[in-house]
């Protein structure tokens, strides 16, 4: 459950088991029955995030008939209006979302790389120069000059504050690990699925490191029950690489997710 900034509104989140599937209720408290739950969305919508908008709104990320994602905007004041799209379904996949007083930052994926999409009501508006560096992990915080964190696999994580007016970013918090990667690499490489579905894979290696397939390999990944896991910075990493060995990882993105549940899963 959450409140709105004010204090007027309360969303609460019901799950369906594990599955990804939510509901969401809405109490107004200025109503004449503040004991009344409206329900906004259903589990059928598809609608896995629900945020207050600063703007007297009520934000909403959907995957019904947009398995990549698209988001959603509906006015507090009537919620059972027709959900205007204001960010609609792309070829990167949406993994979430926050509304700030004059921005929308979206959180995206594009092919297992996530990279912040700023828009205003669904105008795009560019990416912050210094998260374009891959693979990387971020989060942020909903205000005029967001957070941001960046988390890449051979460094520690950080926090970065953003301010849109000059697209500029400065340090706030930094990680001080003794942990030297500077002998190491990450690439990108791909694995090919008996479907053709394209995998990602993330390696971590040493520099100079002979490619003749007789070095020790970790090789892990998931992907499923629409949960995606980001590549993060591991200190512990370093003890595998002193073997002269390779760490190899990635998840499955959303619209391979969905692809591979059940039956329908593909090795």
């Amino acid at each position: 459950m959450r409140t709105s900034d004010d204090g007027r509104y309360v969303l609460a989140q019901v799950a369906n088991g594990d599955g990804g599937e939510f509901a969401h209720y809405l109490m107004d408290f200025s109503a004449e029955r503040t004991n009344t739950w409206i329900q906004v969305t259903h589990f059928i919508e598809k609608v896995s995030q629900a945020v207050f908008g600063k703007d007297h709104t009520l934000y909403l990320l959907s995957r019904n008939n947009a398995p990549r994602g698209k988001v959603l905007r509906v006015p507090l004041a009537n919620v059972l209006a027709n959900a205007e799209t204001v960010v609609p379904q792309s070829e990167a996949a949406i993994e979430a979302f926050a509304p700030s007083k004059t921005l929308l930052y979206v959180i995206d994926s594009m092919e297992a790389v996530a990279r912040p999409r700023f828009d205003q009501k669904g105008h795009a508006k560019g990416w912050c120069p210094r998260f374009r560096r891959l693979p990387v992990r971020r989060k942020f915080a909903a205000r005029r000059q967001p957070d941001l964190q960046q988390c890449i696999l051979l460094t520690p994580g950080a926090w970065y504050r953003y301010d849109p007016a000059t697209g500029k970013q400065r340090a706030r918090i930094v990680s001080d690990f003794t942990v030297d990667f500077s002998d190491s690499e990450v690439s990108r490489e791909w694995a090919v699925s008996k479907d053709g579905t394209k995998i990602p894979m993330s390696v971590i290696r040493r520099k100079g490191i002979k490619l003749e397939g007789t070095a020790p390999t970790l090789l892990t990944g998931y992907g499923g029950y629409n949960i995606s896991l980001a590549p993060y910075f591991d200190a512990a990493v370093r003890l595998w690489l002193d073997r002269a060995a390779f760490r190899c990882g990635e998840c499955a993105r959303r619209r391979r997710i969905r692809r591979g549940m059940a039956i329908k899963r593909a090795i």
